[in-house]
């Protein structure tokens, strides 16, 4: 039956409007990119077709700028060979036709990590030590293959650009002529303290909505703008993301457990206390981002299903606004979303 739905995809060219003369077609809720996600279903046996656009969408900013050795579906195929080659769980490329703008993927389920935490509370520790075991692998054994592959750098510049990015959209209601010079400087002073982390293989969206669980494996989608950026940067989309809280008791306890466990091995002179610190700094700076490109997706594309997660992610920022007076000062006195959560 395998072999029969693979002939059904090619005869078609991956067209899911002819395949659904042949077969069930089931169209998934996708991904902040232009891809789009059909599962197909014939008897028993199923699989998901991803169609690439037409048209490769120009990136953006500073984006538009930089060089990639592999893009696009290079990177997608060359980042999941390396996560699998690592012992990472991830999908399987049932077959493809780039020039024909599909792939046909393994059919992982509907069970994210978000949903499976949103109905099993009590769970949640066991999952992430299992996603913590995946990143640990990533960090250990997938780093040096990204570097092999010429694969792009969290930069100082982009950094810079990301938190730009957050004054701009997040922020660019609530002053709409310019952005105090002081919160500026200080939202912008931590993009070369976290470009001078150590770096590992960065998935760059690690984080709930990305793992799916699928036969009590945690296997990781979405990887294709992996980076070589901090070694705090997963970690602390995984612990401190837009789509849900954890307790803070659990929180400290993983952070705790993955220093000992992939940092102290390889970076001994990285002590606890220092390590803290950087991971709240880049949490911050990570849900700063969050917080701009939730808005750019509404107000650039016309896409607001992110909206709804930004409460979450400006609790997530009060959690380390401390760490910046100017942040919490300002944002208090002119934002009313930040003042109403």
């Amino acid at each position: 039956m395998k072999a029969e739905l693979l002939s059904l995809v090619k005869t078609n060219g991956g067209d899911p409007a002819t395949l659904r003369k042949h077969c069930m077609v089931q169209p998934l809720a996708g991904d902040a990119s232009t891809r789009s996600y059909f599962r197909l279903r014939l008897g028993a046996t199923s699989a998901v077709l991803m169609r690439l656009p037409e048209h490769r969408p120009a990136s953006e900013g500073f984006l538009a700028g930089q060089v990639r050795a592999l893009t696009g579906e290079q990177a997608f195929l060359a980042v999941r060979d390396l996560l699998a080659s690592c012992e990472v769980p991830t999908l399987e490329i049932v077959a493809q036709d780039l020039p024909g703008r599909w792939l046909l993927l393994s059919d992982l389920g509907d069970d994210l990590l978000l949903d499976r935490l949103e109905a099993e509370p009590s769970s949640a520790g066991h999952w992430y030590r299992k996603a913590l075991g995946n990143l640990d692998r990533m960090q250990r054994s997938a780093t040096s293959g990204l570097r092999a592959l010429a694969g792009p750098r969290y930069t100082e510049a982009l950094l810079h650009w990301e938190l730009e990015h957050f004054l701009q959209y997040g922020l660019g209601h609530s002053f709409p002529e310019h952005t105090p010079q002081g919160l500026a400087l200080e939202l912008l002073s931590l993009a070369p303290r976290l470009a001078k982390l150590p770096t590992t293989f960065t998935h760059r969206d690690y984080h709930c909505r990305n793992l799916m669980v699928y036969r009590d494996e945690l296997h990781v989608i979405d990887f294709q703008d992996a980076l070589l950026g901090p070694s705090t940067y997963d970690l602390a989309s995984l612990l401190r993301d837009s789509y849900l809280l954890l307790e803070e008791a659990l929180v400290d306890e993983l952070v705790v457990e993955f220093h000992e466990r992939t940092i102290l091995p390889v970076i001994p002179s990285w002590s606890l206390a220092r390590f803290v610190e950087d991971f709240h700094l880049t949490a911050l700076q990570r849900n700063l981002k969050a917080w701009g490109r939730f808005r750019f997706f509404s107000l650039e594309r016309g896409n607001d299903a992110y909206l709804r997660y930004i409460p979450t992610t400006i609790r997530q920022i009060k959690r380390f606004a401390r760490f910046y007076n100017e942040l919490d000062r300002v944002l208090t006195a002119h934002c009313e979303e930040y003042r109403r959560i």
